[in-house]
């Protein structure tokens, strides 16, 4: 990476000599990565949905994710890093609080003085993240990384913090993270019941049988009745005959939409799951499909790599 940036004694973008760089989709044109039908389909879409137009023509699969980061780089006026060979240090977990790395998609990267530099593929959001940081925030600095360099950095930076928060989110007098059959009052739960089992097995069986299926039936009978509640909720309610079709709001635009895919020993499955799920129509710039694995499931990990 070429630094006469970071030797700067207060580091500001380079200013430049002529007229703005032109922007990340005529960059791409010119350098013959896309042609003008690509960008102006990719220009269109993005007036239907929250993306920037790199990620559209990434997800797309019409241009490589370095051919972006290039591009903003010149636009932005700024260096581009290669987090994978050049991560942070784990001491600048310690710059920015992980839940502003994830909503902005951004990675404290080194520190130059009092000046953070910080690793982003959206550099037009960086005055908003300098704002979220709040009126003692550093000065900030962007630097342009791809968005999968920023994730993995996000977790390797992040990871421990992040999985001790999410198991502990939920107060622990109303999780159940503590219940357990080998705890004290687990143990002597289940002696008791299994003792009142056999109790009842061995003094009054037709009794003890005729109790389960009680509770069966009026399991299966409340079940049944919440349905038949909601079918006739639904015929009461009814819809108005001189009612309109729903209509969009001119502003409305899809949501971002996180896919969790829970997989373990699924390796038979992993080949043909992820053939369907290359058909979601979703607006693919809008859409994160996560395969989540357990650590210790070797097997489906490696069948997932290749």
């Amino acid at each position: 990476m070429s630094d006469p940036l970071l030797r700067l004694p207060e580091p500001e973008p380079v200013a430049r000599a002529g007229p703005p760089a032109l922007p990340v989709g005529r960059q791409l044109v010119n350098a013959g990565v896309i042609d003008q039908d690509t960008l102006l389909k990719s220009l269109t879409l993005q007036q239907y949905i929250d993306a920037p137009l790199g990620e559209i023509l990434v997800s797309n699969g019409d241009a490589d994710r370095g051919d972006v980061t290039r591009a903003l780089s010149v636009q932005y006026a700024t260096d581009a890093v290669d987090l994978a060979t050049d991560p942070p240090t784990p001491a600048m977990a310690q710059a920015m609080p992980a839940t502003l790395c994830q909503g902005y998609c951004a990675l404290p990267w080194r520190w130059f003085g009092d000046t953070l530099l910080v690793a982003t593929n959206r550099p037009d959001l960086i005055l908003a993240l300098r704002a979220a940081l709040g009126p003692r925030a550093p000065r900030l600095l962007p630097v342009i990384a791809s968005r999968d360099d920023i994730t993995a950095g996000i977790t390797a930076l992040y990871g421990d913090h992040l999985a001790t928060r999410a198991l502990t989110r939920v107060p622990e007098r109303i999780s159940s993270r503590t219940w357990s059959l080998s705890s004290p009052l687990g143990v002597a739960a289940s002696v008791m019941v299994a003792g009142l089992l056999v109790l009842g097995f061995f003094n009054a069986p037709a009794e003890l049988i005729t109790g389960l299926m009680v509770l069966s039936v009026a399991a299966l009978a409340m079940t049944s009745a919440l349905k038949l509640g909601a079918l006739a909720a639904q015929f009461l309610r009814g819809v108005p005959a001189d009612s309109l079709p729903l209509s969009t709001p001119a502003t409305w635009k899809p949501p971002r939409i996180s896919m969790l895919v829970p997989l373990y020993h699924e390796e038979n499955i992993a080949d043909a799951l992820i053939e369907r799920l290359k058909k979601l129509t979703y607006p693919k710039a809008l859409l994160e499909v996560v395969l989540v694995l357990e650590a210790k499931d070797q097997v489906t990990t490696r069948h997932i790599r290749r």
